[in-house]
C-alpha cells in the first residue's frame, strides 16, 4: 500500500475516534441530565403524594364532621317538632280555659 493511502486511512480512523469521543461525551451529559430529571420527578411525585395524603386526611375529618352535624341537626329538628307539639297542646288548653265561664 502506498503512504498516501495509509495516511488517509489513519486520518479516517482518527476522525472516527474523535466522533466516538464526542459521542461518549454527549452520552455522559445525557445520562447526567436524565439522572437530574429523574431526581426532580421523584421529588415532585413525593410532594404530590404528601399533599394527597393531607387531602385524604382532611376529607376524612370533614366527612366525619358532616356526619356529626347532620346527626345534631336531625336531633334539633326532632326536638323542634316536639316543642311545636307541646306548644300546640298548650294553646288548645289555654283556649279551653278561656271558654270556661268564671
Amino acid at each position: 500500500m502506498s503512504e498516501k493511502l495509509l495516511s488517509e486511512i489513519l486520518s479516517e480512523i482518527k476522525g472516527i475516534k474523535n466522533e466516538i469521543t464526542e459521542f461518549k461525551q454527549e452520552m455522559t451529559e445525557f445520562k447526567q441530565e436524565m439522572s437530574e430529571f429523574k431526581q426532580q420527578t421523584t421529588e415532585k411525585l413525593d410532594r404530590i403524594e404528601k399533599r394527597q395524603e393531607v387531602i385524604f386526611s382532611q376529607t376524612a375529618i370533614l366527612t366525619e364532621f358532616r356526619t356529626e352535624v347532620n346527626e345534631k341537626l336531625d336531633e334539633m329538628a326532632a326536638s323542634q317538632e316536639s316543642i311545636s307539639e307541646i306548644l300546640g297542646r298548650h294553646e288548645v288548653q289555654i283556649m279551653n280555659l278561656r271558654k270556661r265561664p268564671v
